[in-house]
């Protein structure tokens, strides 16, 4: 009878989970003031709390910075988020945006809690992870507290695609390096720091580039480099 009892009582336990982790309810977040809201493809890695972040429909970004917590993502539909490096996030998904969480190269756990709708993409986010996914049908965002209280320009929508094949030799640099991109036409060249702060920019319209690292910095950065099929290429460069 104990043995029938306990059988019992972990039936409904596990009923429990599965609901409690299936359960699909309205979701409505109010966007904070401070919400930055991102119309293109770009790399951030900013450090420390609470920082707010609207990706615009088709838009592509990559975490790849230092250990930050209570950030918070809203990805509009079709936009995509990467997070590469030590993470404790709340992402909002609507349908067709995509979340890479990247667990299989950190080997732990980087979310604290997912929002989405039916029809979200999530990629290498191996369990267990700390929150659990909660299906919304809508997910809605708020945007009265914004400078624009509108979200997202119409016009904001981009198509590329994010590929991380850059050759860049040497790396890390001492003076000058050689940038290739699959033997494609690099249209645009920016260099970013760690905080997203712009620090070179170009226009080589070339297929090789030489980058002379003079009046910058010892440092990590990030290269982002666009082809003439405005495809988007990021990689990481380290200046010794």
């Amino acid at each position: 009878m104990n043995k029938l009892l306990f059988n019992f009582k972990l039936l409904f336990l596990i009923i429990g989970l599965l609901s409690s982790c299936y359960s699909i309810a309205q979701c409505i977040d109010t966007l904070p003031a401070n919400t930055q809201i991102i119309t293109s493809n770009r790399t951030i890695g900013i450090g420390g709390t609470d920082a707010h972040y609207l990706i615009c429909p088709g838009v592509q970004v990559i975490y790849s910075g230092t250990q930050s917590i209570m950030n918070r993502y809203y990805l509009e539909e079709n936009a995509k988020l990467t997070l590469d490096s030590y993470h404790y996030p709340s992402v909002y998904l609507k349908q067709n945006a995509e979340l890479n969480a990247q667990h299989s190269k950190n080997g732990q756990s980087l979310l604290v809690a997912i929002y989405a709708e039916k029809g979200a993409i999530f990629t290498d986010t191996l369990q267990p992870f700390t929150g659990k996914v909660n299906w919304c049908s809508p997910l809605k965002f708020i945007y009265d507290k914004l400078p624009n209280a509108k979200g997202c320009p119409v016009n904001s929508v981009q198509k590329t695609n994010l590929i991380q094949t850059i050759k860049i030799s040497p790396n890390p640099i001492g003076s000058e390096a050689i940038i290739e991109l699959n033997n494609r036409l690099i249209i645009s060249f920016q260099l970013t720091d760690l905080h997203g702060k712009l620090v070179y920019e170009s226009r080589p319209e070339s297929k090789i580039v030489t980058f002379n690292r003079e009046g910058i910095e010892e440092g990590v950065y990030f290269i982002t480099l666009t082809d003439d099929e405005n495809k988007l290429y990021v990689s990481k460069l380290f200046i010794l």
